[in-house]
């Protein structure tokens, strides 16, 4: 009885340490990721399609929201489940916290599932936090942890680590459900993982028989299906017609994500490739279950250089884009967290001493620690723990936008500057466009192009992404008189936010430093 009180007491111990090694590491990713932003980046056109969820009213006829309508559809109805029980703030708030902590739960079981000891996990850990040897970073601008600003690929990529677990685990319904959730909650990220595993479901096919093969692709598809809807009803509206091309409206816009991000890139998913590649080799005749995992996980990171490959075929060399949009290099940032685990696992097993393996362990998180703190990231995206909005950052764009949202009328739209973000999210008003806020595909491409070419005089810049948005702003800055009345005619716009620069004249309502709101009619 007491032996077996005190087997219960240890496993009790032992899962309590687990669960605060999870919290350990979920706090430490919360915090080299910068916080928990609310209000911001991405937020700025995910909102205000929550808010009108919520209310049919907010903004009628708003051209921003039907455009980004169907972004991340799913994941828009969860915040906006999380907003009605909660609030909005508190709904990301949390949101963002749990989304973490899934993360590093799902670290956890793929490291327990392949064998590695709880120091082991807290090593990973704070390699994928501070970016240590390139972890959770990939082939474009686009990381395993993203942004502070909670979206779908944060839980996607924790479906993609439990995924990859269920499978190692041979647990197939499970697997192949969490990927049709993946596809439900992020389209392009959920397609690529169903594609990276599939060679381990058809290496099965003859084992599962036409039923159980019918039960797995049931299992895909019903979770998947109000993703698909969504697409099907896009294509209706025209998601993939349009007389812009691709080419240019990728160019123009967001080449960031189809871009090789740096020749550096290239070379740490091949080294962590590389790696991943001699611990199969390494434990293959040493421990044949843990080799067993890892060729599973090599099968799914070679297959996801393959589709790279593609994608920069496409994208550089045929320039047709078409798969290029599908961005299997999203993914890519998976390849370097497997590595990173693999890194460590042999670690352990070639290090006998048990202290000697405490002081690598110490020295590979000091390190991760030292280098992650002096590296040009921290410097660009500081260190932070706590919560950032957008609505208390201390800019005079936010004011001008919080004192329309105070006092500026509703049944309008507003004539914003369209290089800077969240004018809409923060003053819940409509303005006429956004370069932030891009369409999908082609549904509304032209209408959007118009618009933002409308806002800049007539002339688009030529720049490429971000680029252009200083000289959509400095052209609006330029708009006379005239110019600026025949868009409040065109758009119904009473009111204009104008720059400092501009030198238009009209009815000044607010005013600060860089901004001032003025009256068109």
């Amino acid at each position: 009885m007491n032996n077996q009180q005190s087997s219960n007491n240890q496993t009790l111990i032992s899962r309590l340490l687990d669960l605060a090694s999870i919290f350990a590491v979920a706090v430490g990713m919360i915090y080299c990721n910068g916080g928990i932003s609310v209000g911001s980046s991405n937020h700025v056109g995910l909102l205000p399609v929550v808010r009108r969820i919520l209310d049919p009213n907010y903004l009628p006829g708003d051209f921003n929201i039907a455009l980004r309508f169907y972004h991340h559809r799913a994941f828009a109805w969860l915040v906006a489940g999380g907003s009605s029980l909660l609030g909005e703030d508190r709904a990301l708030i949390v949101l963002g916290v749990l989304a973490m902590l899934a993360i590093s739960a799902a670290l956890f079981g793929l490291c327990s599932a392949l064998g590695l000891s709880r120091w082991g996990f807290l090593v990973v850990g704070s390699f994928a936090a501070t970016r240590f040897l390139w972890t959770g970073k990939g082939l474009e601008v686009n990381e395993f942890l993203g942004d502070p600003e909670v979206m779908p690929p944060h839980l996607v990529h924790a479906l993609a680590l439990l995924v990859l677990t269920a499978l190692i685990k041979e647990k197939y319904r499970l697997a192949i459900f969490l990927t049709g959730v993946a596809i439900l909650l992020h389209l392009q990220i959920g397609v690529t993982l169903a594609l990276i595993t599939s060679p381990l479901y058809f290496i099965k096919l003859r084992e599962f028989g036409w039923k159980e093969t019918a039960v797995l692709i049931a299992l895909a598809v019903i979770p998947a299906s109000p993703a698909l809807w969504h697409v099907a009803e896009m294509l209706q509206r025209g998601l993939a017609s349009s007389r812009i091309s691709t080419a240019y409206y990728i160019d123009f816009r967001h080449p960031h994500h189809f871009e090789l991000v740096s020749a550096a890139a290239a070379f740490w998913i091949a080294g962590h490739l590389a790696v991943i590649a001699l611990a199969y080799f390494f434990f293959r005749s040493r421990d044949g279950q843990t080799g067993k995992a890892i060729g599973k996980l090599l099968i799914c990171c070679l297959l996801l250089v393959v589709l790279c490959l593609i994608h920069f075929a496409d994208y550089y060399l045929v320039k047709n884009d078409k798969l290029a949009q599908i961005q299997f290099l999203r993914v890519s940032t998976l390849i370097t967290i497997l590595g990173a685990i693999c890194l460590v696992l042999m670690v352990e097993r070639f290090v006998a001493n048990r202290k000697l393996l405490a002081v690598a362990y110490i020295a590979l998180i000091a390190a991760a620690t030292v280098l992650g703190w002096y590296s040009p990231r921290r410097i660009e995206a500081p260190y932070y723990f706590g919560v950032k909005r957008f609505a208390e950052e201390k800019s005079n764009w936010v004011d001008a936008a919080l004192w329309v949202k105070a006092n500026g009328p509703r049944d309008t739209v507003y004539l914003a500057p369209p290089g800077r973000n969240g004018f809409s999210v923060l003053s819940e008003r409509s303005i006429v466009a956004e370069f932030k806020l891009n369409p999908d595909g082609s549904m509304f491409l032209g209408e959007w192009f118009e618009r933002l070419s409308d806002l800049a005089g007539g002339e688009l810049p030529t720049g490429r992404g971000f680029e252009n948005r200083r000289p959509l702003d400095r052209a609006f800055a330029r708009l006379t008189n005239e110019q600026l009345l025949a868009l409040s005619q065109k758009y119904n716009a009473a009111y204009a936010v104008l720059h400092k620069d501009s030198k238009a004249q009209f009815e000044v309502v607010y005013q600060n430093k860089d901004y001032r709101v003025v009256k068109l009619r």
